[in-house]
């Protein structure tokens, strides 16, 4: 008697996605991290979501960080533009998801400080895990 594979979500610990071993059955299985787990919900909750190549974010917000004189990145991005504009990103996507809401406060790192100001310059191209998780969050707590 055949049976269907049955559907089954793996998600690993691990801060990565990972993918299924070779020559494992996928059909109705999602093997990842918390990228899978996160696209699997938006599609459980009819979420829409369009994604944004990373290359892209980081463009837009190299072209923010520049609109910006005398920050405590200004050398930096001098000297390597596409690298502290994806440096900056990353740090910038971590304090999203542990809870930085993006707005100044006196008692932030002078970084912190000038990223705030770039969160006001912001739009939703920038939309990253965090702002993601804030809508899945917010489908499940409306039930």
């Amino acid at each position: 008697m055949d049976t269907m594979p049955e559907n089954l979500l793996s998600i690993s610990l691990s801060w990565n996605d990972t993918q299924p071993p070779p020559g494992a059955v996928a059909l109705g299985r999602f093997h990842g991290g918390r990228r899978t787990l996160l696209q699997w919900l938006e599609t459980q909750l009819g979420l829409p979501f369009t994604s944004t190549s990373q290359a892209l974010r980081i463009l837009h917000y190299a072209k923010l960080l520049q609109s910006k004189k005398q920050t405590a990145y200004s050398d930096s991005l001098a000297a390597d533009l596409w690298g502290t504009s994806r440096n900056l990103l990353d740090r910038r996507d971590d304090l999203r998801l542990l809870g930085w809401d993006g707005k100044d406060n006196k008692d932030l790192p002078p970084l912190v400080r000038d990223l705030a100001a770039i969160e006001k310059a912001g739009d939703l191209l920038l939309a990253g895990e965090a702002e993601r998780l804030s809508v899945v969050l917010a489908a499940l707590a409306a039930g």
